[in-house]
């Protein structure tokens, strides 16, 4: 009898080559733990012939499988390979560069972006996942495509990370021997910093700053993928309008900046830094987020323990430099990601 402990999962840092076709066992190298679990949800979208008439009767005599569908959550304590996957398969392009690679070549700087529609087009990366649920159940799922994630940090805890992602439906057995879990370099809020402010005169508020919450919703249309001539599963997945936001609890200072920047609707500039573990010389283990242009939204104020905060919603909006509202950089040893 398996236990939710003995479930495991596979997968890489490359990308498939094209939406339909898998990568090679030889490719799933990668295993990391997960909160959970969250076990992929596929499902079969079915046709019987209950609402015809004819059959004599009111029961259902057939069943036919007419598309599959699949679905798949996993939520991490961060470490900044995640971190940087999430960029590269959430946002759509990434590009790698060696700060130092003679000095400190083992460190590698990841920088993640909202694909351009217009030179990429609307599909983003597919990867491929080996689920390990017990010795006899062990599913390759092909296809999962990045639908949201959600990046978060509170208290002086690991940031946090939730993927859900959305497959064509493809589901084979496998007979992967389970690669040996991958060690990771955690980012916590205890290593976090937040700078926000007009541009330029950026503040730090990380005394402040009691939780955080970036959201990222490529709008995956799911229904699309099923057209004439693509069988019983997706034949792609593209993103359709995408969204991002960002949400804030800070204590209360003695003036009034929040309240002030949303009453002139004021246009700022957050940049948010997470770092872990020294790789080498001066580099460490990082997360950043950068977001060149946002306002308040909403400064709600509420009490938590006693005291009195903000509750900051943000919108995001776009910077040519960028061609999109945020960048994602992410250093940490890893090579290349959607190579």
């Amino acid at each position: 009898m398996p236990w939710n402990y003995d479930v495991m999962w596979a997968f890489s840092s490359k990308k498939q080559s094209a939406y339909g076709t898998a990568l090679a066992d030889g490719d799933l190298t990668l295993a990391y733990p997960f909160r959970g679990p969250d076990i992929l949800e596929r499902k079969p979208d079915l046709a019987t012939d209950e609402d015809e008439m004819g059959r004599g009767h009111e029961w259902p005599t057939a069943q036919e499988v007419e598309r599959w569908d699949c679905k798949l959550k996993r939520n991490f304590d961060v470490t900044s390979f995640m971190a940087a996957w999430a960029g590269a398969f959430g946002l759509g392009q990434v590009s790698t560069n060696q700060p130092d690679p003679v000095g400190n070549p083992t460190v590698y700087e990841h920088t993640g972006l909202f694909s351009d529609p217009d030179t990429s087009g609307h599909q983003n990366p597919a990867a491929t996942v080996v689920e390990k649920l017990s010795s006899g159940i062990k599913r390759k799922i092909k296809d999962l495509t990045v639908d949201k994630f959600i990046i978060s940090g509170e208290g002086r805890n690991r940031l946090q990370l939730e993927l859900i992602l959305a497959g064509s439906g493809q589901v084979e057995d496998s007979s992967l021997s389970m690669p040996a879990l991958t060690t990771g370099s955690f980012l916590r809020m205890s290593g976090t910093k937040l700078e926000i402010g007009i541009s330029g005169a950026e503040v730090d508020v990380s005394s402040r700053l009691r939780q955080w919450t970036l959201r990222v919703d490529n709008g995956l249309q799911l229904q699309d993928g099923y057209y004439p001539n693509s069988g019983l599963y997706r034949g792609r997945c593209l993103f359709g309008r995408r969204k991002a936001s960002l949400s804030l609890t800070l204590d209360l200072d003695a003036g009034s900046t929040e309240l002030d920047y949303l009453e002139n609707n004021q246009e700022l500039k957050a940049i948010l830094t997470a770092e872990g573990e020294t790789i080498s010389g001066s580099y460490k283990h990082k997360l950043v987020i950068t977001i060149p242009k946002l306002r308040y939204r909403t400064a709600l104020i509420a009490e938590e323990g006693h005291k009195l905060v903000y509750r900051l919603d943000c919108n995001l909006f776009y910077d040519s430099s960028l061609s999109g509202p945020l960048e994602l950089k992410v250093t940490n040893t890893q090579s290349s990601y959607l190579i």
